[in-house]
């Protein structure tokens, strides 16, 4: 039976969990269900990296995407979008990813009675939650709540007009509090392949990436942002007092991730001692050596993890993983051993967490390999993923 061609729809290709999601998605219903996919993105100042981002696309639509500031970028982006979408076939089903993108698309397919499904992956909520942050100013109040209006309004009126699908029941439980937007919205479990690394597998990686085979590793592969906690994180391993550990940092490096960096307290010290090891922006295609050089992957996220995708990737390739009991993450450890969640979100909690962890016996690492198997097989199945993306596509 011949597919219903598939557009999908990018504000911008920003490297984040967003994109390594889609590819990984994409690629596997391509793979089962061949059809056309066509790519319709923004491209960024880190294009070089994403040569082969959409490498199952049958046919690109791109357009330039410059630094400046929001407002202008949503009507930039929202004007491409719809010029884009008027080149693509009538019978084709629109998916999008992003806000901006997201709303023209949305506004296009009420316009051509096209159905056009909402793929919320919740990047923007953290613009809902900067209302609550603390501001220097009464100007930066005023532009804070400016701004997380202005976002509100766009998901508002996407989430409504399409027909939106989550990865979580947590993401789902977002849009609820933050939309009210619960009838029609579907949560699409996002296919693995359990595909754990031998002892012989760790090895290879740890000489391929030059990393000492007595050393502990433990690794963050996230973005590099007081978000997603490698403060604590740095807190935490200082409090352990153990040489032997390395941190492996794979996140991105510009100026907002070296100035949050290097106003670290203890960044310094791990710098000189050569406890830390910060790569840089890694290509998608190489994450699998630095999740199998690891002993554990750490994820000290203090809030929105809509899905935890780095926590199923390492999990993944075998590499157990702590975190926060924050966002989707919880969800997933607690269903493999509720010791790999730190019980509240500081160092000393999380320092409790790593030490517990390198004191498991063999009997309990065994059970948490069994556990993780089970689990993906139950949560994640690639048969049952694409099945149910195809129904919500049909």
């Amino acid at each position: 039976m011949k597919q219903q061609p598939i557009v999908i729809v990018f504000d911008d290709l920003y490297p984040g969990g967003l994109f390594t999601l889609n590819r990984r998605l994409w690629r596997a219903y391509k793979k089962r269900y061949k059809g056309n996919i066509i790519v319709i993105a923004g491209i960024g100042f880190d294009q070089h990296l994403y040569t082969d981002t959409f490498s199952f696309a049958d046919t690109h639509y791109t357009y330039q995407v410059p630094r400046i500031n929001q407002v202008c970028i949503f009507f930039l982006v929202f004007f491409h979008t719809l010029k884009l979408l008027g080149n693509t076939p009538k019978e084709a089903m629109i998916v999008v990813n992003n806000a901006f993108s997201g709303l023209a698309a949305a506004l296009f397919c009420l316009i051509t009675h096209r159905k056009c499904v909402y793929f919320y992956h919740g990047s923007l909520h953290k613009e809902m939650e900067s209302l609550g942050h603390p501001t220097t100013t009464m100007v930066l109040k005023i532009r804070r709540f400016a701004m997380s209006l202005f976002y509100w309004t766009i998901q508002r009126l996407t989430l409504l007009i399409s027909e939106p699908v989550c990865f979580s029941p947590y993401a789902q439980s977002l849009i609820k509090k933050h939309f009210g937007v619960t009838a029609n919205t579907e949560v699409l479990p996002v296919p693995f392949s359990y595909m754990p690394a031998t002892l012989q597998d760790k090895s290879d990686a740890r000489r391929s990436l030059g990393f000492a085979e007595k050393s502990r590793i433990i690794l963050f592969p996230s973005r590099i942002e007081p978000r997603k906690g490698l403060h604590i994180l740095i807190q935490a391993i200082n409090l352990l007092h153990d040489k032997n550990l390395l941190l492996v940092v794979t996140g991105p490096l510009h100026g907002e991730s070296v100035e949050y960096l290097t106003s670290l307290t203890q960044y310094d010290s791990f710098h000189a001692h050569k406890r830390i090891y910060l790569t840089g922006e890694v290509n998608p295609n190489g994450m699998h050596l630095y999740y199998k050089a690891a002993d554990v992957t750490i994820v000290p996220s203090i809030r929105l993890e809509m899905l935890g995708l780095v926590t199923l990737e390492s999990l993944s390739y075998g590499t157990p993983v702590i975190g926060f009991p924050s966002g989707h993450t919880p969800n997933i450890l607690e269903s493999i051993n509720k010791k790999l969640v730190a019980k509240q979100i500081d160092p000393q909690s999380l320092a409790r967490t790593i030490r517990s962890f390198f004191k498991f016996s063999r009997t309990q690492k065994t059970a948490i390999e069994k556990q993780t198997e089970r689990y993906f097989d139950t949560h994640h199945s690639q048969e049952e993923s694409l099945k149910e993306l195809q129904r919500i596509l049909s």
